[in-house]
């Protein structure tokens, strides 16, 4: 049985899997351009990194899933100053921004989330225990 936090890591990778097909970019001509780009495109990384976190998810290891959620969010933000460059040099070319950006992020910061989550648990339980070894030795 998978408890919260495994729950929320895979939604989140399973947004970022979506996002990465998904348009980023919307086209005059009606087309879309997306992260996975024929397998060309910087969505590949962002698979392989995917995939990463979810064997991390999966082994319950969430206190290295920022390291997967870091680098991909990297890839976003450099992604997403391109676009923007992109769409103020080209408004004949390019209509506006895609449904992809909203959802590869969301998904990107519910597996950052689920890393914080386990630190923050990390540092409750050692707390805790520091505590009662205190108690005991009084």
């Amino acid at each position: 049985m998978m408890n919260r936090q495994q729950q929320i890591g895979l939604i989140g990778l399973a947004l970022m899997t979506l996002g990465i097909f998904l348009p980023i970019m919307r086209l005059v001509d009606g087309s879309a351009v997306n992260l996975w780009g024929d397998g060309n495109g910087d969505g590949i990384f962002i698979l392989m990194l995917i995939i990463i976190g979810l064997v991390l998810n999966i082994s319950n290891s969430y206190r290295y899933l920022w390291i997967p959620g870091g680098i991909a969010f990297l890839i976003l933000v450099w992604e997403f100053y391109f676009t923007i460059k992109q769409l103020n040099d080209s408004h004949d070319i390019i209509k506006g921004l895609g449904i992809g950006w909203i959802i590869i992020t969301a998904g990107t910061l519910l597996v950052l989330v689920t890393s914080a989550f386990q630190k923050r648990r990390t540092i409750e339980n050692n707390s805790n225990d520091n505590i009662e070894k205190l108690e005991q030795e009084s």
